[in-house]
């Protein structure tokens, strides 16, 4: 495979993504009409049929308020993290990756963002991640006496 068929290919399946995730950008149709392009041209894309131009690009972005190059990432996580700060504000997002980034550099969550509070779905979802996957865990070691 190509380097251009990659790269439509990553455009597309990032354009699914978000379409899924957005209920009002769900079709063709709507996407369409809020990035200001043809729902054929829409579909070509989201085919990996037609190579995106750089305005294209910059439409669709805009229609799902991202900057035009998270349209390029084919890092799952890089796109997880994407969706997830979609409807943050500016200063969510910021303490969001600065949470990221400490939590990379080896921090434990409760030092990583101290002014989150405990119902934060990202605590939440890091304290899970810490947890033991079941109680069978414990029924392996071996009992004290």
């Amino acid at each position: 495979m190509n380097a251009v068929t990659e790269l439509r290919q990553v455009i597309a399946e990032r354009l699914r993504e978000l379409m899924a995730a957005s209920p009002d950008l769900d079709t063709q149709v709507k996407l369409a009409h809020r990035s200001g392009m043809s729902q054929s041209s829409v579909a070509r894309i989201l085919s990996a049929d037609s190579s995106a131009t750089v305005d294209s690009i910059a439409n669709l972005a805009r229609a799902f308020g991202i900057p035009p190059a998270s349209l390029l990432l084919s890092n799952k996580v890089d796109v997880e993290l994407l969706l997830t700060s979609q409807g943050l504000t500016a200063e969510g997002r910021q303490r969001l990756l600065g949470y990221a980034a400490a939590l990379s550099a080896g921090q434990h969550f409760a030092t990583a963002a101290p002014n989150l509070s405990n119902d934060s779905p990202v605590l939440q979802a890091d304290a899970r991640q810490k947890m033991p996957p079941t109680d069978q865990t414990y029924d392996r070691c071996p009992r004290q006496p």
